[in-house]
């Protein structure tokens, strides 16, 4: 319908409104690295030249910024964080500082910089009012402290604190709940599972990856979806099921790389090498830790079918 309308600024604003929605959408339903992300913020980005308004623009900039960080490419990324807090700053607005730091932040973590990360993912979470910014779900499709704060969990046990870092990520399921946001919660109970297998807490992962895998197939998420299938199959491989593991994180795996996400990879890779390891098939754990050493973009499916 906006077609038929005179190409006036103020049909240009509403094109980018709706592109704004639609692409927080489709990070849902299609995976914040899907080709029609990008194509949509893309398109929102060149119309925001023509408007020169740094509201409507941050968002577009944020969208894109999350598909570069979930495609691994983190240099793009960190160039797009770079004008994200030039924007908010300029505009001292808090929510767009709040999204700013926890993207930043997110890029930071990925670039292998864990400590510089939690200072911008602190920022967000110090920043974080719950009255004024749930709102922002809208635009970003998820609550950005609960971004953040799963996010610092991470941060904190690569740092040294595991403790805190559990803390952190319960925090963060407690607020998904709180809010009863499925996307969010979604995300949260991805991440307090990546955090138990990190502390080799073989229960809780599976408990929480499978709490995952009901929401997002309920909801249609599929990111989610795939990523608590990896982390299941690893639990049930180091409970005596290495078989049916290693099945459900094959399957996880071509999941995830369907949506267009190469983030994490290595990581996901090699918690299936080590459940080749535990049903006894050194060789095949082998292979797919060097399927794990190729670059992102450059890796090779093959290995995929094999094991």
């Amino acid at each position: 319908m906006l077609q038929t309308l005179p190409e006036t600024p103020q049909r240009l604003q509403h094109e980018v409104d709706m592109l704004i929605a639609l692409g927080a959408s489709l990070r849902a339903t299609k995976g914040y690295a899907a080709p029609e992300v990008e194509q949509t913020y893309t398109r929102a980005r060149q119309l925001c030249h023509s408007l020169h308004d740094p509201h409507q623009l941050f968002p577009v900039l944020r969208g894109l910024l999350g598909h570069c960080n979930v495609r691994a490419e983190y240099q793009t990324a960190q160039a797009l964080g770079e004008q994200l807090l030039a924007l908010a700053q300029q505009a001292q607005d808090t929510a767009m500082l709040l999204a700013a730091h926890r993207s930043v932040g997110a890029t930071w973590f990925w670039l292998g910089a864990p400590a510089a990360a939690l200072t911008h993912l602190a920022q967000g979470i110090a920043l974080y009012d719950p009255k004024q910014h749930r709102t922002s779900v809208f635009q970003h499709v998820d609550d950005p402290d609960v971004m953040c704060l799963s996010r610092a969990a991470w941060v904190l046990w690569l740092l040294g604190y595991p403790n805190q870092a559990l803390a952190r990520s319960h925090e963060a399921m407690t607020l998904a709940q709180q809010l009863a946001h499925p996307f969010s919660l979604s995300v949260a109970f991805s991440w307090v599972a990546v955090v138990h297998q990190f502390r080799r807490e073989v229960r809780a992962t599976q408990e929480r990856a499978e709490a995952a895998i009901s929401l997002a197939t309920e909801q249609g998420f599929p990111t989610w979806r795939a990523i608590g299938s990896i982390l299941r199959g690893w639990a049930l491989a180091q409970q005596g099921q290495a078989q049916a593991g290693i099945e459900q994180i094959n399957q996880g795996l071509m999941d995830y790389r369907a949506t267009g996400a190469e983030q994490a990879r290595s990581y996901w890779l090699a918690l299936l090498a080590e459940a080749h390891n535990v049903i006894g098939q050194p060789e095949a754990g082998l292979t797919v830790l060097t399927e794990a050493l190729v670059p992102p973009g450059k890796s090779s499916s093959a290995v995929l079918g094999v094991v």
